[in-house]
């Protein structure tokens, strides 16, 4: 049995993971957020159709795994129009645990650290001016049932950028998320309506309704996944 976590922050769009003792944690940090897929997966091929997104002209990643479940790269777009736009590599400590894992570009290097049991529990953020310099630096907060439930985010000089509370439904998906500016005004509320599951209990589609505090027109992202297993 193969589990995957996944988590979004910060508008990127990366897929991590990290193996420890036949569990396979995966961090996905795209518009989507926090989950648990099922399988072995091989291929995972995310489609959106956002109304309010940079993504609108480039609505296609797809991100290849490896059998032990590592990620091998991401490309967006397709056919001829593809091209690679994450990297990855591992540090690991005497014992075989990740230590460490880097996504990474030309110009975006973003550093996760594990605790001794896998969890991610920090993220770096670095972007390149003459040299790699950092921009912000995020943590990761557990609930008792070990899902992530706040992420707290803040510059390189300390500022408290953002704060992320995170609610579950039974099912284990993430059903609301709320963004706090400064950890205090709340910026929107993001809710996830899941419309379908492959035969391994994973989402295939969601729709996502985002509620801005500014009390501008709330915005829906039709999100759609297509998952290829090695079995």
């Amino acid at each position: 049995m193969y589990l995957f976590k996944a988590i979004s922050i910060l508008g990127l769009s990366i897929i991590l993971t990290s193996p420890y003792q036949k569990t396979i944690k995966t961090l996905v940090v795209s518009h989507t957020r926090p989950e648990i897929l099922s399988g072995q997966v091989k291929q995972l091929i995310e489609i959106r159709s956002e109304s309010s997104s940079e993504f609108k002209l480039c609505p296609i990643d797809t991100t290849f795994f490896d059998k032990d479940g590592n990620p091998i790269e991401t490309r967006q777009g397709t056919g001829k129009y593809s091209c690679v736009i994450s990297k990855y590599a591992d540090k690991y400590d005497t014992s075989g645990k990740k230590t460490e894992t880097t996504f990474y570009d030309d110009n975006l290097r973003n550093v996760f650290k594990y605790d001794s049991v896998g969890n991610i529990i920090q993220l770096k953020h670095y972007r390149k001016f003459q040299t790699m310099q950092l921009l912000a630096e995020s943590t990761f907060n557990y609930d008792a049932d070990n899902n992530i439930n706040e992420i707290v985010s803040h510059s390189f000089t300390g500022l408290l950028i953002s704060k992320e509370l995170l609610t579950y439904d039974d099912k284990g998906f993430v059903s609301e998320d709320d963004c706090y500016f400064r950890g205090k005004q709340l910026r929107f509320e993001l809710f996830h309506k899941y419309i379908s599951l492959d035969r391994q209990g994973n989402w295939t589609k969601k729709i996502d309704v985002i509620k801005y505090a500014t009390g501008s027109a709330p915005s829906t992202d039709t999100i759609e996944r297509k998952i290829t297993y090695y079995n």
